[in-house]
């Protein structure tokens, strides 16, 4: 997890913006995840606010409806954030076979 000032970024935040870039709305993301669409925006208004750069833009709907992305810096973050989880799981499992060696990892 991220934290400067607050807690900013971690699983759930990395999900909500995969999400975000998957559907192009927030809105489909929230109810994809079974989050609130009020609470998704006060996770990316503490992070915008916590990392000093915007991670999503969104544009204002009308007849066709609104469009959300994921910036340029916003995208960066997510794939160093992914790059980390991977080496993480790698580095824990390979923890996990010296303590428990012949077990199934728990991965």
């Amino acid at each position: 997890m991220l934290v400067r000032e607050k807690l900013f970024f971690g699983p759930g935040t990395f999900q909500l913006l995969q999400l975000i870039d998957e559907t192009g709305s927030v809105q489909l993301a929230c109810k994809r995840m079974g989050l609130s669409y009020s609470k998704a925006w006060k996770m990316l208004e503490n992070m915008d606010e916590q990392l000093a750069f915007k991670v999503v833009e969104r544009q204002q709907g009308g007849s066709h409806g609104g469009r959300s992305r994921i910036t340029p810096k916003g995208r960066a973050l997510m794939n160093r954030y992914r790059a980390f989880a991977a080496e993480c799981q790698e580095e824990m499992l390979r923890i996990f076979s010296r303590y428990f060696p012949g077990r199934e990892s728990p991965a």
